[in-house]
């Protein structure tokens, strides 16, 4: 072999690694984009779950439920109570223009929308909260009117 030989016989072989890697990077992606999108599929029905779910929660709670319980009990609390009560309509807003995006997006639009459901879910958590402590006080007064 001559010396002119071997650096092209090297490079060659440089080469065909290179390319062994290459397609080794290429199936990691090619897998890891199919986790992605069972994911993002997976995500997105989450999603629709979430809001059929919030749909009928805030249904029961809006049409004969323990709002107007706390309203017959705790009269005062009607000013909170229609309040909460509004915030429903922002909350199915919000999470009803989330799944559409979702549902219309590309897995490139999760991270803003996972950013929006984050903030939305604060949203929400402190609505909870805030119905929460209406319903101790109302019934916790109601009690203790009663003693």
């Amino acid at each position: 072999m001559s010396s002119s030989e071997f650096p092209a016989h090297r490079f060659a072989q440089q080469t065909s690694q290179e390319h062994v890697a290459l397609d080794h990077k290429l199936e990691q992606l090619s897998r890891s984009t199919e986790q992605l999108q069972q994911l993002w599929a997976s995500w997105q029905e989450q999603l629709r779950q979430l809001l059929k779910f919030l749909q009928g929660h805030f249904a029961a709670e809006e049409h004969g439920g323990y709002f107007c319980q706390v309203v017959q009990h705790a009269p005062w609390l009607k000013e909170q109570v229609d309040r909460l009560h509004a915030q429903h309509e922002q909350l199915r807003h919000q999470l009803t223009q989330m799944a559409a995006q979702a549902e219309h997006g590309q897995v490139e639009l999760l991270a803003p929308l996972v950013e929006q459901l984050r903030s939305w879910t604060q949203l929400l958590e402190q609505h909870e909260e805030a119905e929460n402590r209406l319903l101790q006080e109302a019934f916790t007064q109601d009690m203790a009117e009663g003693d």
